[in-house]
């Protein structure tokens, strides 16, 4: 295994190009419970983004006795792969509602977010900035975020939490409306 931490869109790009993918569409990071962590065997790997193969990138150490700065894996999601969807559904306009967010694999998060979380959304939708985001401290965060992200899916998803969305308890988010241009995916 190679240690995620701090992973990227040069890694994402390298890794997708060399298993004939295409380039990375998002890199996020899903936290992992205690008993599917394992030790990786290669640490601190940095890509530029125009390497041929994983093994032309700068390489760390190698061996079990090291551990990731966290306790999570990061995944790529290739522009040879499945289809990904962010939107906002139900709501007044398409910058308000319950944010759906749909991956190709058949997980669909529709929790509240936070306002990080729903900052990032809004930005990657083309909204502007996020007004209103859940304030419910019963939520998990399925989705968690910096605020600084520019797509939602370079968050980290902890999908061991999706079973437990309450939506009666998120708030949906509004956003302030649409910009000139939308950015992210």
């Amino acid at each position: 295994m190679v240690c995620g931490d701090r992973w990227g869109q040069g890694e994402g790009d390298v890794i997708c190009r060399q298993l004939g993918c295409g380039h990375a569409l998002f890199t996020p990071m899903y936290v992992l419970w205690p008993g599917e962590r394992q030790r990786s065997l290669l640490q601190a790997v940095r890509c530029q983004g125009d390497e041929a193969s994983l093994w032309d990138c700068s390489l760390g150490p190698w061996g079990p006795e090291r551990q990731c700065a966290c306790e999570c894996i990061s995944a790529l999601h290739c522009s040879g792969g499945k289809l990904v969807t962010e939107r906002l559904s139900g709501g007044s306009s398409p910058c308000a509602g319950t944010p759906d967010i749909l991956f190709g694999d058949g997980y669909n998060v529709n929790c509240g977010l936070h306002a990080e979380e729903a900052s990032v959304l809004c930005r990657g939708l083309g909204c502007g900035q996020a007004l209103q985001a859940s304030k419910s401290l019963l939520s998990p965060k399925v989705v968690t975020c910096q605020g600084t992200e520019s797509s939602i899916f370079n968050c980290r998803f902890n999908f061991n939490l999706w079973v437990h969305c309450m939506l009666e308890t998120d708030s949906q988010v509004v956003c302030s409306g649409r910009d000139a241009e939308p950015k992210g995916l």
